[in-house]
C-alpha cells in the first residue's frame, strides 16, 4: 500500500509502511 501516516481499519488500525 502507499506509505500513509495511520490508517484506521475495523480490524487492524496500524501504521501503514
Amino acid at each position: 500500500m502507499r506509505s500513509m501516516p495511520v490508517i484506521f481499519s475495523p480490524t487492524t488500525p496500524y501504521i501503514a509502511r
